[in-house]
């Protein structure tokens, strides 16, 4: 059988399409990206723009190509932050549906985590306590596991693309700016249970993008030390724009939003007294392709039928 799994986040839509065969792992055949800069004004205004509304049902329109010409059967598309939080976020959804016949589903913050903690656990499942962190455009997850077992996870409207809107943090940094981003990080922080780790174990393209940078190295796994990511702040946030854009291991796309990533990893990882970040490259798509086959859950399917899709798409067009 083959299955579709798509993630819309605050910058782009990913997604990957496997052949899942009875007693073998899954085999990647495809996967995709498109860049939609949904948190572009955002989390000033509270709506998407009209760019990234139409980057969205472009994308869509090619994703529904891709399922057809790969014959996928059933897929899970899920959005995040940027959809959960915008006004026009569920019209977005509609036209989405209404479009391409393909049904794209708002999760909640903690269902994000959830995910995410899955994934962990079935990849990388730390042989110590630790803090699980993945670093969005909208929000940060948190999960604490220890015993490979779940004590808490929680979402926090903490974000790259958010905070470098909230805290009007330009490039080059300025301190007060960073100040700012500092106190709420800790303020929200203080609201959650201790976590009893050593180790903080990272998911997010920002947090490995500072792996990239610390080691100088273009690798997706790797760590640092708190110490590390301190320096690298305290450096880039002397950078311009266009020195930031010209880092050889950084990809442009992450320039004016990664000084303050750094800064919320590194509030974290302080208010909790953790010293050592490992970074794994895992993402939400591997939480949505271990909820596979289709489960029931609360009454609904995960997985969407793309011959459902098609019909609904023909529907619409008559």
């Amino acid at each position: 059988m083959r299955v579709g799994v798509l993630d819309v986040g605050t910058n782009s839509l990913k997604g990957v399409i496997y052949e899942i065969t009875a007693g073998g792992p899954p085999q990647q055949l495809t996967k995709f990206r498109h860049m939609l800069r949904l948190g572009d004004g955002l989390f000033e205004t509270g709506e998407i723009r009209p760019f990234g509304y139409e980057a969205t049902l472009a994308a869509f329109e090619e994703v529904r190509q891709a399922f057809a010409d790969f014959e996928v059967q059933c897929y899970r598309a899920v959005a995040t932050c940027a959809l959960r939080e915008a006004k026009n976020g569920a019209a977005l959804v509609s036209e989405v549906k209404k479009l391409t016949g393909l049904r794209l589903e708002i999760i909640s913050g903690e269902e994000e985590a959830s995910l995410i903690c899955k994934a962990v656990l079935a990849q990388h499942p730390p042989s110590e306590s630790a803090l699980l962190i993945d670093i969005g455009g909208g929000s940060t997850e948190l999960s604490s596991i220890t015993d490979n077992c779940v004590s808490f996870s929680v979402s926090l409207p903490l974000g790259a693309n958010r905070s470098q809107q909230e805290f009007s943090i330009s490039t080059p940094a300025k301190g007060r700016q960073l100040a700012a981003l500092r106190k709420r990080t800790r303020a929200l922080l203080r609201a959650l249970p201790e976590v009893p780790a050593n180790l903080a174990i990272a998911t997010s393209g920002s947090l490995r993008a500072m792996t990239r940078l610390i080691r100088t190295q273009d690798i997706e796994e790797g760590e640092f030390s708190c110490a590390e990511l301190t320096a690298l702040r305290k450096s880039l946030a002397k950078y311009t724009l266009d020195e930031l854009c010209n880092i050889p291991l950084l990809e442009k796309k992450r320039a004016d939003i990664l000084v303050p990533a750094i800064g919320i990893a590194e509030a974290i990882l302080r208010h909790y007294k953790i010293e050592r970040v490992r970074t794994v490259n895992v993402t939400l798509k591997d939480g949505l392709l271990i909820d596979f086959p289709q489960v029931p859950n609360k009454g609904r399917t995960l997985f969407h039928s793309t011959e459902k899709s098609n019909r609904d798409r023909g529907k619409a067009r008559s």
